[in-house]
């Protein structure tokens, strides 16, 4: 039991700061539900208390199986355990744009270390391009305090061979739906009550040298343990 616990407390602390700015394809109900097992209260810590501490930098790996693979258009809901709740995501759109004001961001909003891979105008350099996916967002009940939640229980990921360990591309990420500066530290932060529904977009810039875009997934659970994961196959 004291293992346990210092299991979870390491785990709570890695999810509240480590992150920055921070199944089956559902034939018959198109969705599918992540196991709770012991994760009370994870909400907790993957809403209003996380990802306050800038840019994201690489996370966890995961290793990405057809019974938790998924393809755009279907739900996957993802069960914090405990009394925290549910909260389902429908990726809508997948678009790939070589210029970011194209795909919605402009010039003055982003990292300063992107800066260097860009011109005047918004074009990327060589190999890069700005990954953006419009992604539905249903609060079924996940709870969290003053229903603010975080973005960053969804990630983009790389993977050459099905059921290898992924890659996470060491790229910070746009939110491009935020009401904060990307310079603050709730910028990956957005209101959801629930029963209520969003659409948030969401864009990164990757070197498709070293991460072809053939090979990219988006994995919702970030954070969570392997198994708690589900991944969505973007189609590029």
């Amino acid at each position: 039991m004291k293992l346990h616990k210092v299991i979870w407390f390491v785990l709570i602390i890695v999810l509240s700061f480590g992150l920055s700015a921070c199944s089956e394809y559902g034939k018959k109900t198109n969705s599918t539900q992540i196991d709770s097992g012991t994760k009370n209260d994870l909400s907790q810590n993957l809403g209003a208390k996380g990802n306050d501490d800038g840019p994201r930098g690489p996370q966890a790996e995961a290793i990405i199986t057809n019974d938790r693979l998924f393809t755009i258009g279907q739900n996957v809901i993802f069960d914090a355990g405990g009394n925290s709740g549910k909260i389902q995501y429908n990726v809508k759109k997948v678009e790939v744009f070589n210029n970011l004001v194209d795909g919605g961001l402009s010039v003055d909003k982003i990292y300063n270390q992107d800066k260097l891979s860009i011109d005047a105008s918004g074009y990327l350099k060589d190999n890069l391009i700005f990954v953006r996916i419009n992604i539905e967002v249903k609060n079924i009940s996940f709870q969290t305090p003053n229903d603010e939640q975080n973005i960053s229980l969804v990630n983009i990921l790389y993977s050459s061979v099905e059921g290898q360990e992924t890659t996470t591309p060491n790229y910070d990420y746009y939110f491009l739906n935020s009401t904060y500066q990307i310079t603050e530290g709730k910028y990956y932060h957005y209101k959801l009550k629930i029963g209520d529904s969003t659409n948030l977009q969401i864009g990164w810039i990757i070197d498709t040298k070293k991460y072809p875009k053939e090979k990219l997934f988006l994995v919702i659970g970030q954070g969570a343990q392997n198994d708690w994961k589900s991944f969505i196959s973007l189609g590029l």
